[in-house]
C-alpha cells in the first residue's frame, strides 16, 4: 500500500519593504557603499590611534636624567619588578608589614625578597620591618619615598618667581609624580644640574654626585676624606659601591641615548 502524503504550502510572500537587487536605486546603492567607506576608514583611524604611545613625564627627560632616576632605583633595589604585571613604581621595602590603615598592601613578590601596594591615589602609608627591633619604614615606590618626604613635598612652597608659590609635588603618587618628584629632589634641592651629569660622564668621575645625592638616599655612597666610600647616616651599610654605580649609570645613560638618537 502507497500513501500519499499531502502538503499543503502556502505560497512564499516577501516583505513588504523586500526591494529586489536589479530594481534597487543608484542612490541606494551609493549610500551602501558610502557607509562601507566611512567604516573603513573609521577602523584605520582607530588602529592608527593605538600606535599613537602616550608621551609620560619620564619621555620628556634627557638621556642624562634618565640615566640617573635608573640608577637611583637600581640602588634601591626596586627597577627590576620581580612579578609580571607589578611596577616598579609599587615597590615597597622589603620586611615584614606591621601595619596598613589604608588596606594598601598588594602582597609579596614571589621569585624575590619584598612586598608591592595597589593604587596610585595617596602613599600607601604601609610600615614595614625588616628585622623585629628596627624602626618601621613606609619606604614606597620606584625611589623608595618616606611617608614624611612625600607629604613634605606634597606641601612645598618654594617655586614660583617668588619662591612662594606650591610646587604642585605628589597630587597623588602615580608613576609620573614620583619622577617628578625625583627630578625635583635630584636637581632642586641637592643640585645635580644637567652641566653636572654631562661633566660627571665626560670625566668618567661621580663621586661629586653621589655624595650630594647621598643626603636623600641611604643606598647611594658618601666618601670620606680620603675618597672611601662610607654611608652619609651613622651605621650605614648598604651603600653601593662606586665602581657598581658607575656601571649601571653608564649602561642606562648609553641605551637612552642611543634610543633618543
Amino acid at each position: 500500500m502507497v500513501l500519499a502524503l499531502s502538503c499543503n504550502t502556502r505560497p512564499y510572500t516577501p516583505p513588504p519593504d523586500y526591494v529586489p537587487l536589479t530594481e534597487k536605486t543608484e542612490s541606494f546603492l551609493e549610500e551602501t557603499a558610502t557607509n562601507q567607506q566611512k567604516e573603513i576608514s573609521q577602523n584605520t583611524i582607530t588602529e592608527e590611534l593605538t600606535k599613537i604611545e602616550v608621551k609620560t613625564y619620564f619621555d620628556s627627560l634627557s638621556s642624562e636624567y634618565k640615566a640617573m632616576l635608573e640608577t637611583i632605583s637600581w640602588a634601591e633595589y626596586t627597577l627590576e619588578p620581580c612579578v609580571e604585571g607589578i611596577s616598579p613604581y609599587q615597590v615597597l621595602v622589603a620586611g615584614k608589614v606591621v601595619e596598613d590603615k589604608h588596606n594598601r598592601y598588594g602582597g609579596k613578590f614571589e621569585k624575590c625578597p619584598g612586598n608591592y601596594f595597589v593604587g596610585f591615589a595617596d602613599h600607601p602609608r604601609i610600615k614595614v620591618k625588616w628585622h623585629p627591633r628596627a624602626r618601621p619604614s613606609t619606604a614606597a615606590g620606584k625611589y623608595q619615598w618616606m611617608e614624611t618626604t612625600y607629604d613634605k613635598l606634597q606641601m612645598l612652597q618654594v617655586c614660583g618667581p617668588n619662591k612662594d608659590e606650591n610646587c604642585g609635588l605628589f597630587k597623588d603618587i602615580t608613576p609620573d609624580s614620583q619622577d617628578q618628584a625625583c627630578v625635583f629632589v635630584v636637581r632642586n634641592q641637592n643640585g645635580v644640574t644637567q652641566k653636572m651629569l654631562e661633566k660627571a660622564i665626560h670625566d668618567g668621575n661621580f663621586k661629586p654626585v653621589w655624595k650630594k645625592l647621598a643626603r636623600t638616599w641611604a643606598s647611594l655612597p658618601y666618601y670620606d676624606w680620603r675618597g672611601r666610600a662610607v654611608g652619609y647616616y651613622r651605621r650605614q651599610r648598604n651603600a653601593r659601591s662606586f665602581v657598581a654605580l658607575k656601571e649601571k649609570y653608564m649602561e642606562k645613560y648609553e641605551f637612552y641615548k642611543s634610543n633618543h638618537e
